[in-house]
């Protein structure tokens, strides 16, 4: 969704936060800027069935001066390009969860959620983590995805 689309809702959300009245949110209008683009057909890009955008698209410039956008399941995978145009999704899985059974060393599933360079070599970036207990029965005595299931975020370079 193009960004002059999602700055009204912003605002609003701001304003309302802030107190201020109601009827300065709702002299905001919306207006499509610019045409429909498909950056992404499941159909026809998808690595796997679990190869779906599931996060926030984030972008960098690394140090070649390639962009690498980062908007995936936690089998992470990039969509690289010379610029916002012309990107391409691209199979090669840039990071992934380590899948361990100990949920407290926060590394079973792994979403990169802030990738952030000051040099365009070395990437930071938190991860959002999930804990799948209820793959693994004898560490889940219920067995139920929310029942097993907890969440932490981390730090990544």
């Amino acid at each position: 969704m193009p960004v002059d689309l999602l700055r009204p809702f912003a605002v609003a959300a701001l304003l309302t936060c802030l107190g201020a009245p109601a009827a300065m949110a709702e002299d905001l209008s919306i207006r499509l800027a610019g045409t429909i683009e498909t950056v992404f057909d499941y159909t026809e890009e998808a690595c796997e069935p679990l190869d779906v955008p599931d996060g926030p698209a984030r972008a960098f410039r690394d140090a070649d001066g390639t962009i690498r956008l980062i908007a995936t399941h936690y089998v992470n995978r990039a969509f690289v390009g010379p610029d916002l145009d012309a990107l391409r999704h691209d199979c090669t899985v840039i990071y992934r969860g380590g899948n361990q059974d100990d949920p407290a060393a926060y590394d079973d599933r792994a979403w990169l959620m802030s990738p952030y360079t000051l040099d365009g070599s070395r990437v930071f970036a938190l991860v959002h983590n999930e804990y799948h207990g209820h793959h693994r029965r004898g560490l889940c005595a219920s067995g139920s995805y929310r029942g097993c299931w907890e969440n932490a975020v981390t730090w990544e370079v």
